[in-house]
This record gives structure tokens, C-alpha cells and sequence, in this order.
């Protein structure tokens, strides 16, 4: 497992949180630390960490995504690929769950993100692991989540506007991510104007801010957890 971990100079994490979380991913693999200072993009999500990890060859990944899709696909892959797909999502589980134990839980206060972000075929994907209702169970399964996203986005089921920005977003009521936010290039700079909804399989669209609220009913925490903030321009100058 390759873990790049990012964080900004002026972050308010301390030396010895990030020697943490350092210490803990050097168990799962090799560890590459980079810092970045001011910089500009198209999310308003304020991130104090960014993991990004590349547990998955991009063959493997191949055909893990087609297994999880094709059943029969999966089956013909032979015996030693199967176990070897599934090892590696077992231990990018077990890899998260640790830190969520040792890192994750004490930052569920905190308004801004630690994400999991990850680039794939021209698509970032972006999972946010400290939301305020987050709990071990969510960390299990988000691997799992990530590579249905993935695969659906890969498999053009779910589409995807430029900028080519998502953001898997979790049901806190059955503590899984059944929500992915694919906004269109019209929701930059305003509010997620579009979203996926797994349980149903469908796309949903959003007609305000407004609305975004009343369905998410958004922890004041979180407010900063989003690509697109939940706060309007104005609230954010405040």
C-alpha cells in the first residue's frame, strides 16, 4: 500500500498528531508526506489532511471494478487474483479503521475536513472521515463504497461534469454511503445541485441551498466538509 499524506503549513494539526498518523500508515506500507501552502481550486472544502492511497495496481483495480460488476467476470479471474483483490480492500479497511481509532475519532469537533481523495481516469473522488456523526462502521465501509462509486462512474452510469469533482457522502441513519455528489459545473461556486442516491439508483436533483439543507440536515461542524460549502459566500466572510 502506497499512502501519500498532505497538509497544509499553517494547519492546526500539531507535530505530534501528524508523527500519528505518520507512524500508523508506515504499518500498512510506504509513506510519502508532502506540505502545501496557500493554494486555489475549484472546492470550497477547507482540508487540515488529505490521504491519498494507492492500494490498488491499476490492473488489479481493472479488474476488481469488472468483478464487482460481473459476477461472472469476478469468477473466471481465478482463485489467486480473487484473494488477492479482496486482501488488499481488507487491509485499506483495516488501514482506515486504525487510524479512525487512533485519529479520526478525536477530530469529529473539528469544522474542517480530513479526506480520503483519491484521482482516478480524470475523476477526483473525495470522502471526508471526520464528519461529525462518523463512526467506525462508516470507515469499514467505505472501501467498499469507493469502488462501487468507481465502478459506476467508470461504467458511465453515473455521469460527471466538469470539473470532474464527487464527493461520497454518508446515511448516518444506516451508517453507509449511499450518497455521491456529482454537481454540475452551474453548482460550482453556489450550492451541490445534484447528487446520486445508491439505495434508489437513481440521480436526484436540487433545486436550492435551501433544499440541500433540509435533506442532509447538515451538522454546524460540517459546514467547511464540502466540496461545494453548505454556507453561502456571505456567511463564509462572516
Amino acid at each position: 500500500m502506497e499512502t501519500s499524506i498532505k497538509y497544509g503549513l499553517s494547519t492546526n494539526l500539531t507535530e505530534e498528531e501528524i508523527n500519528e498518523i505518520i507512524g500508523v500508515s508506515q504499518l500498512y506500507g510506504n509513506v510519502n508526506v508532502q506540505k502545501w501552502g496557500s493554494r486555489f481550486g475549484s472546492i470550497d472544502m477547507v482540508t487540515i489532511l488529505e490521504l491519498t492511497i494507492l492500494t490498488f495496481s491499476k490492473p488489479i483495480l481493472e479488474a476488481f471494478l469488472k468483478g464487482f460488476f460481473d459476477e461472472e467476470y469476478f469468477k473466471k479471474q481465478g482463485s489467486n487474483l480473487r484473494k488477492e483483490l479482496l486482501e488488499e480492500l481488507r487491509n485499506l479497511r483495516i488501514y482506515l479503521v486504525s487510524l479512525h481509532n487512533a485519529f479520526f475519532f478525536n477530530k469529529l469537533d473539528d469544522c474542517y475536513a480530513i479526506s480520503m481523495v483519491e484521482h482516478i481516469d480524470g475523476v477526483v473522488y473525495y470522502a471526508v472521515l471526520n464528519h461529525k456523526k462518523s463512526t467506525e462502521t462508516l470507515i469499514k465501509r467505505l472501501p467498499n463504497a469507493f469502488v462501487r462509486a468507481v465502478g459506476e462512474i467508470s461504467l458511465k452510469r453515473i455521469p460527471v461534469e466538469e470539473p470532474y469533482i464527487v464527493q461520497l457522502y454518508p446515511n448516518f441513519e444506516t451508517e453507509s454511503w449511499d450518497f455521491l455528489f456529482i454537481p454540475t459545473v452551474i453548482g460550482f461556486g453556489n450550492y451541490v445541485n445534484r447528487y446520486y442516491d445508491f439505495a434508489v439508483g437513481s440521480i436526484v436533483e436540487v433545486d436550492s441551498k435551501e433544499d440541500f439543507y433540509s435533506k442532509f440536515d447538515l451538522e454546524e461542524e460540517d459546514m467547511y466538509k464540502f466540496i461545494i460549502s453548505a454556507k453561502s459566500r456571505e456567511e463564509r466572510m462572516i
